[in-house]
């Protein structure tokens, strides 16, 4: 977490090699299936993932910019979590899914006793929320944002 220019910023690099199969000589040097480990196979297609959420306050509404940019046309899913018991506006149920919700464009809502949070716009380039290696949805409502990196957004919320 850094804070620049009156904002706080978040950070996270990610990179993913594909491991080669081991060579005729490793596998000679190493018989043991037990101890044959990564750090003996070579590595290639390494695919990189670079994502900044920044994050600025006025007055009480906020503007969270996420940029995500790295290897081209890989899928991505922000989710928005709300708890249980509260209500959602201007979202759209996935089909099939509990408590799981796309928000198009516009803004959406969602009220909790007397409260109410407008968040927006909404962007859905793709309809898959649970992506593979992400963690497991909310247990709660969760409003998705979809698109594809290099994947640029920011939301307003009031």
């Amino acid at each position: 977490l850094e804070v620049e220019a009156g904002r706080y910023v978040l950070r996270q690099f990610l990179e993913g090699p594909y491991y080669q199969p081991l060579t005729k000589e490793a596998l000679k040097r190493n018989r043991d299936p037990m101890k044959r480990d990564r750090t003996l196979r070579a590595r290639s297609h390494v695919q990189k993932l670079e994502a900044v959420t920044a994050f600025t306050e006025t007055d009480g509404q906020f503007e969270v910019i996420i940029d995500i940019t790295g290897t081209e046309n890989v899928p991505i899913a922000v989710e928005l979590a709300f708890r249980h018991g509260g209500q959602l506006k201007g979202v759209e149920a996935v089909p099939g899914l509990s408590d799981t919700f796309l928000l198009r464009n516009g803004f959406g809502q969602y009220g909790y006793e007397n409260q109410v949070i407008e968040f927006g716009p909404g962007q859905v380039e793709h309809t898959w929320t649970q992506l593979h290696g992400a963690l497991p949805k909310w247990d709660g409502l969760s409003v998705y944002l979809t698109g594809f990196t290099p994947f640029k957004v920011t939301l307003k919320i009031t």
